[in-house]
């Protein structure tokens, strides 16, 4: 299509880079305890990889820095994830996928997401 003004474009990279990111799409700021919330993420590859389509990556989730739980999912999928908070205040939860060989860089493969949990008070009197 016709533009209005000069575009310019500099591409770098080869054609044989890929990278592989994750991204969560709805984090909430607070969530109420012992109230399920649901988070949608998704692995996505870029690129020219080399993971054939329908394959799973693995995730790992921790929360406020203990052990991660360790899950597989497909990539390029949106997964819905339900969380329940425990505990009132600050809730760390970190996602994180492991880098393969040949990846662009890895610091887009870890997500973390702050949550406050607050109690529900509500009374009627």
């Amino acid at each position: 299509p016709a533009l209005p003004a000069p575009l310019h474009l500099l591409q770098s990279g080869e054609d044989s880079d890929w990278d592989r990111r994750l991204i969560l799409k709805n984090a909430p700021a607070f969530a109420i305890l012992d109230e399920e919330i649901t988070m949608t993420l998704r692995i996505e590859d870029m690129g020219a990889t080399p993971v054939p389509p329908g394959s799973s990556a693995d995730l790992a989730i921790a929360v406020d820095g203990a052990a991660p739980q360790n899950f597989t999912i497909p990539i390029g999928e949106d997964i819905d994830l339900p969380i329940t908070l425990s505990h009132g205040g600050r809730n760390v939860l970190e996602f994180s996928t492991p880098g393969l060989d040949g990846e662009l860089t890895d610091r887009n493969n870890r997500a973390l997401v702050q949550i406050n949990g607050v109690r529900d008070r509500l009374s009627v009197l």
